[in-house]
């Protein structure tokens, strides 16, 4: 048993930092009202290997779950608490060919023809 996050039917908005490593962090901001104003902070998200968001995107996250990020930092142990987003709905570019993102993968209709791929 785990913790499962996903969005309600509204979605959120992801916001995309490029580093100068050439890699992207990501992030949402998570906002409340108390009173008149409104609270908010930004929770860092991270997707699987090979995807990319564009800044600013409307996503539905339909499979996420907190994982830590952890540094040393002048001999200091840091930790973050971090997204793991699994699956989501939305706009998105993958930089290589992923299979559960291609709907041009074609399967076998029948038991017959994958049992040529089997290897046993």
């Amino acid at each position: 048993m785990g913790i499962k996050i996903t969005t309600d039917d509204k979605p959120v908005k992801v916001h995309r930092y490029d580093n100068k490593d050439g890699k992207s962090s990501y992030a949402i901001r998570i906002v409340k009202k108390e009173g008149d104003s409104w609270v908010g902070t930004f929770q860092k998200i991270r997707f699987r290997k090979g995807v990319e968001v564009q800044d600013k995107q409307d996503i539905c996250i339909k499979d996420a779950f907190p994982t830590v990020d952890s540094w040393v930092k002048d001999d200091k142990q840091y930790t973050k608490l971090v997204w793991q987003i699994m699956e989501f709905e939305g706009p998105r570019s993958v930089k290589k060919a992923d299979a559960y993102n291609t709907a041009e993968t074609e399967l076998p209709d029948s038991f017959s023809q994958a049992e040529a791929d089997i290897p046993f």
